[in-house]
């Protein structure tokens, strides 16, 4: 039996895209250079087939950051 494989997980892995890509670099992230492919980072899926939660998620992580910016 063969396992299912995203290709967005294959090509989000590919060293083309991301430099060093089995390392955890959370800054990777912070630079807007424009080097990765636009569809080489789809958490949430693409198209008709996207995650239905996608919304939700991204609401709830802005109540949790607002929360947090007003505590501290």
């Amino acid at each position: 039996m063969y396992p299912v494989v995203f290709q967005h997980y294959v090509i989000s892995n590919l060293d083309k895209y991301f430099p060093r890509s089995e390392e955890f670099l959370p800054e990777r992230w912070l630079q807007s250079d424009g080097v990765y492919h636009n569809f080489a980072s789809l958490p949430f899926g693409y198209g008709r087939r996207m995650c239905l939660g996608r919304r939700f998620a991204e609401l709830e992580m802005l109540v949790v950051i607002s929360k947090v910016i007003n505590i501290y």
